[in-house]
């Protein structure tokens, strides 16, 4: 990380392949967005899920990050990103197309539903991975920061559109037709990845065989270890998505059930609560310059963790927990958003570029595999206690989780 510090998401000069890029991401995004707040809904409303079939719906997405070193490591940083990252989006429009049409056929179950999800993972896994090492091809290396600010600017408006459009969409057709937005969106950025003419680097053939795949997955486990910047961000993640893994298995169960907020107005209040996201990808750079990244990156994750138990606190009644949900979700999303410029771009400049696949997905493991853990926990201690006991449980884990990066904050760079 240079004393430049995160540069305005308003800024030019990226490129036209880059804002081709940046456009079918942000198409996509948006219809990702829908589809997270969707899926959840359809198991709750339309399939009746119990708390553990919950918990397993929102595993099935965590479990291929367990995989990612194995898989999406090698394929990105080996092959063409641009054709990976075209048939993850074909290959997710059709999965998507698939359960629309199994509940057109009224086939569709929860265990469908659930599998669906771990494909529509598989393929996540490898297109994050693709898009986060294919930004350095696309940008210069001293526009790193301009082009992730503008990426998680994105990011943050599509989870402002996302929910937002998803419960406007269940007032005119079901949960699983709307699915079909999704399908579109992945077709426009497969259509945005066709018109990008920024030349690939050639891949080295003579390093693909069995020994060669084998040391470049260790290769990748080695990065996260031996930087100390980019450990400590996979400890930290890791044990924050540990609780949030818990309080997202079973949040759409507390909001609907406990609080009873309806569909439609629990989206309203997530797409508006996520305008936290758009303010943090602005002042990303301000926090930086006024605290330094060490405490504006650490201190995030204890303030993401305040929002969640913003949300656990909430009293039941008829308007004020849809108070509380939108205030939770402004506070998660400005900490989240200021987390991911200053951590992506400090890792995108501490990784060696021909690693960066390998090391990323490596990272996945560390930071995302708790969550998986931490989901399947959520859904039992639910059965056992209460879904706001776990909420609760989770964002005080969450808030310590935060204190403790702060404390080793000096594995960070100073600027």
């Amino acid at each position: 990380m240079t004393g430049r510090g995160v540069v305005s998401v308003s800024s030019a000069g990226l490129g036209n392949d880059f804002r081709r890029y940046w456009a079918g991401a942000s198409a996509s995004l948006i219809g990702s967005e829908i589809t997270t707040f969707l899926l959840p809904v359809i198991a709750a409303a339309t399939l009746g899920a119990s708390p553990v079939e919950m918990s397993l719906l929102v595993a099935a997405g965590i479990v291929p990050n367990l995989a990612a070193p194995l898989f999406a490591g090698p394929l990105v940083d080996r092959g063409s990103k641009r054709r990976l990252l075209l048939a993850t989006d074909f290959a997710r429009a059709a999965l998507l197309a698939m359960v629309v049409a199994l509940w057109a056929a009224d086939l569709l179950g929860i265990g469908t539903l659930i599998l669906a999800a771990l494909a529509l993972g598989l393929c996540s896994v490898v297109a994050d991975v693709g898009y986060v090492a294919w930004v350095p091809a696309l940008v210069p290396s001293d526009a790193l920061t301009k082009a992730n600010g503008r990426l998680e600017a994105s990011r943050s408006v599509s989870q402002v559109a996302g929910p937002g459009l998803g419960g406007l969409l269940l007032q005119l057709v079901s949960a699983p037709l709307a699915l079909l937005l999704d399908v579109a969106s992945y077709l426009f950025s497969a259509w945005t990845l066709l018109l990008i003419k920024v030349a690939e680097a050639v891949p080295d053939r003579a390093s693909t065989g069995a020994g060669a795949y084998v040391r470049q997955v260790a290769e990748g486990f080695a990065g996260v270890t031996r930087i100390p910047a980019v450990r400590l961000l996979a400890i930290g993640s890791g044990g924050f998505n540990f609780f949030a893994g818990a309080a997202g298995s079973i949040a759409v169960l507390f909001v609907l059930r406990t609080l009873e907020v309806s569909p439609t107005v629990y989206g309203i209040a997530l797409g508006l609560g996520a305008v936290g996201g758009v303010v943090g990808a602005s002042v990303a750079n301000r926090a930086q310059t006024r605290f330094g990244v060490r405490i504006a990156l650490s201190s995030a994750l204890a303030l993401a963790g305040a929002g969640e138990l913003i949300l656990a606190l909430s009293p039941e009644g008829p308007w004020v927990p849809v108070v509380f949900l939108f205030t939770a979700q402004l506070v998660a999303s400005l900490a989240i958003t200021v987390y991911l410029v200053l951590g992506i771009t400090m890792r995108q400049h501490a990784i060696p570029k021909p690693m960066i696949g390998r090391v990323f997905a490596s990272m996945r493991v560390i930071s995302r595999g708790p969550m998986l853990v931490g989901a399947l926990m959520g859904g039992w201690l639910a059965e056992a206690t209460s879904l706001r006991t776990v909420l609760i449980v989770a964002a005080t884990g969450q808030v310590l989780v935060g204190l403790g990066v702060i404390l080793a904050r000096r594995s960070f760079p100073e600027r």
